[in-house]
């Protein structure tokens, strides 16, 4: 078996100092928004089952859980909305700048 790699013919990507911090600042971020998410889950869990265990004692009190949760859910819904707009837009703005370059 001959294997011959020309290793003249590519060059390396350059990689700096700045490229791999602000590699691992993204890592970090992504790693932190993970974290939150499954928190916020966890939270949802918890309001949903204080909920089904407070309605034997208190429908008002089950209620009011209901209700937290819901308005929760929303908000959590309308920032996930918001954030992936702005993801995409940057996104797009990337794509078009190396489009335009």
């Amino acid at each position: 078996m001959n294997l011959n790699f020309d290793f003249e013919k590519y060059t390396p990507p350059k990689v700096t100092e700045e490229k791999l911090t602000l590699l691992a600042e993204r890592r970090r971020e992504v790693r932190q928004l993970l974290l939150l998410t499954a928190s916020s889950h966890l939270l949802f869990i918890a309001l949903g089952l204080a909920a089904f265990l407070a309605a034997p004692y208190s429908m008002a009190l089950s209620v009011l859980f209901l209700s937290v949760l819901a308005l929760w859910l929303a908000g959590t819904g309308i920032i996930a909305v918001v954030f992936t707009r702005k993801q995409l837009e940057k996104k797009e703005a990337h794509a078009l700048f190396n489009l335009l370059s």
